[in-house]
């Protein structure tokens, strides 16, 4: 019985320790994007260069092949070619509302439309859209 005992204290004091470590954040790594071939591709690499993401996909963008949604303010795209890109970044140029600043990290196929992308354009590769 003491025996039994003894190994349950020893347990909860082992995890209580565990539980009083802080967690890490993991470090931003640098994936270079390129071209994409799927749109899961071009989320985890905003995941990895450190960006949050909660995913859904949608696929509400018309020219899009794929898209989705990482948060309220994070929209990830993929498209076929770059006329399809080119049609929806201009389109949010124009219809970018006054009080809002626009925010695009454009690669080859892909574009991220978030904030928080600003500073992952050396990790991730493309141009950055800013107004």
């Amino acid at each position: 019985m003491r025996t039994h005992a003894f190994t349950l204290v020893a347990a909860v004091l082992l995890l209580a320790g565990c539980a009083a470590e802080p967690e890490s954040t993991p470090t931003p790594t640098s994936v270079a994007l390129g071209r994409a071939s799927t749109i899961e591709q071009v989320r985890d690499a905003f995941i990895h260069a450190g960006g949050v993401c909660n995913w859904e996909q949608t696929d509400q963008v018309i020219a899009a092949t794929a898209s989705g949604e990482c948060s309220d303010s994070t929209v990830i795209m993929l498209f076929d070619d770059r006329a399809d890109r080119e049609t929806v970044v201009s389109g949010m140029q124009s219809l970018r509302m006054e009080d809002r600043r626009l925010t695009l990290l454009v690669g080859e196929n892909w574009v991220i439309n978030s904030a928080e992308a600003e500073d992952m354009q050396t990790n991730l590769g493309g141009e950055w859209v800013m107004e």
